[in-house]
C-alpha cells in the first residue's frame, strides 16, 4: 500500500528537524532525513524530471543528500530500474523504501527546509501531499543559523533570505498547515494534536517525549542537531538576545517587520522599515527568483 506523503518545510534553525523527530515519534509516521531532493537532485539537472537511465538515477542518488536516507545499493538499483525514467518515481519509491523499515508506518513525512522554495514543484508532482510549514522569530532564526559550521550567509543576506521565503509561504497559506516554533515549544501537546488532526491520525502521547529524535539525523550531523533527540524545551527561545547585537537586531527588526508582526512577534527596539529597507527587500526577492527562472531555463547556470 502506497503511504500518504506529507512535506516538512521551513528557513533553516526554524524547527524543522525537532518537528520531524516529535512526529516520527507517532507510530504510524515515519520521518526521513533530509533529502533536498526539489532543491538539490532536481536542481542540478536544471528541473528535469524525465529522461533518466537507471545509472543516471543511481549517480544522482550517490551524489546528493538521497544518500542519507541509507538504502542499500541493490535496492537503489532495483527502484531505479522500476522507475521508468522518472526522477519522480524514483524519489517516491526511495521515500517509500526507506520507511518499510517501520513496522505499521503508514504516513511519510520528508523534511528539506530549501523545498519551501519548491512548494510549486511539491504540488505538481505530489498533488495528493500534505505540506507542513513552520516559522521562528527571525531573530531566533538568523542567530542560529549564522553560527552553524555549514552557513556561508551574513546575518544581513539570512535576514534578506527569510523575508522572501516568509513572502513566497503567504502564497500557500490557505493549502498547507502552519506551525510556530514557539507555540510547538510552549505548547507541545496542543500543537502535535492539532498537527495529527491535519494529518489523520490519532495524537499518541509518546510524540512529547520524542522517542525518535535521533533516528532521522544522519551521523554527520548530529554535531548540531544534538537537541533533536530531546524532547522540546524552552532554553533556546531567548538566545537570540544575548547572541546577536542590538545593532543586528535592529536591522532584522526593520528588514523582517512584516514577518514579525504577521506571526506576533513582538518588536523590542523603535526601528521600523524605511523606504530603503523596503527596496532591498523587494530587489533581494526579485533578483531570488529570477535566480529561479535561471535554474530552469539555463543549464550551463545551475551545473
Amino acid at each position: 500500500m502506497h503511504k500518504q506523503n506529507i512535506f516538512l518545510v521551513g528557513f533553516p534553525r526554524s524547527g524543522t528537524t525537532l518537528l520531524t523527530s516529535l512526529l516520527n515519534s507517532h507510530s504510524r509516521i515515519c520521518g526521513t532525513p533530509e533529502t533536498q531532493f526539489f532543491a538539490q537532485f532536481l536542481r542540478i539537472k536544471s528541473f528535469k524530471t524525465t529522461g533518466y537511465t537507471s545509472q543516471e538515477l543511481i549517480d544522482h542518488y550517490n551524489k546528493t543528500r538521497l544518500r542519507d536516507l541509507g538504502i542499500t545499493e541493490n535496492k537503489v538499483l532495483n527502484i531505479a530500474n522500476k522507475s521508468r525514467e522518472s526522477a519522480i518515481i524514483f524519489y517516491d519509491k526511495l521515500l517509500q523504501k526507506y520507511a518499510d523499515r517501520k513496522i505499521n508506518c503508514s504516513i511519510i513525512v520528508e523534511k528539506s527546509p530549501d523545498h519551501l522554495k519548491h512548494i510549486d514543484l511539491i504540488k505538481r508532482h505530489f498533488p495528493d501531499a500534505k505540506i507542513i510549514a513552520i516559522i521562528r522569530d527571525p531573530r531566533a532564526a538568523i542567530s542560529s543559523l549564522v553560527k552553524t559550521p555549514w552557513n556561508t550567509r551574513s546575518l544581513k543576506i539570512a535576514s534578506l533570505e527569510y523575508e522572501h521565503q516568509a513572502h513566497e509561504l503567504e502564497k500557500y497559506t490557505d493549502e498547507i498547515f502552519i506551525v510556530r516554533y514557539e507555540d510547538l515549544i510552549e505548547k507541545t501537546k496542543f500543537t502535535l494534536e492539532s498537527l495529527c488532526n491535519y494529518i489523520g491520525v490519532r495524537f499518541e502521547t509518546g510524540m512529547v517525549e520524542n522517542a525518535g529524535g535521533n533516528q532521522i539525523v544522519p551521523k554527520w550531523e548530529k554535531q548540531w542537531k544534538r537537541n533533536s533527540k530531546e524532547p522540546p524545551n524552552s532554553k533556546s527561545l531567548d538566545k537570540w538576545k544575548t547572541d546577536i547585537s542590538t545593532e543586528d537586531i535592529q536591522f532584522i527588526e526593520s528588514h523582517n517587520h512584516h514577518s514579525l508582526l504577521r506571526y506576533n512577534y513582538p518588536i523590542t527596539t523603535c526601528t521600523r522599515p524605511t523606504l530603503y529597507t523596503k527596496t532591498k527587500v523587494l530587489i533581494y526577492r526579485f533578483a531570488k527568483n529570477a535566480k529561479i527562472l535561471t535554474d530552469k531555463f539555463c543549464p550551463k547556470f545551475s551545473k
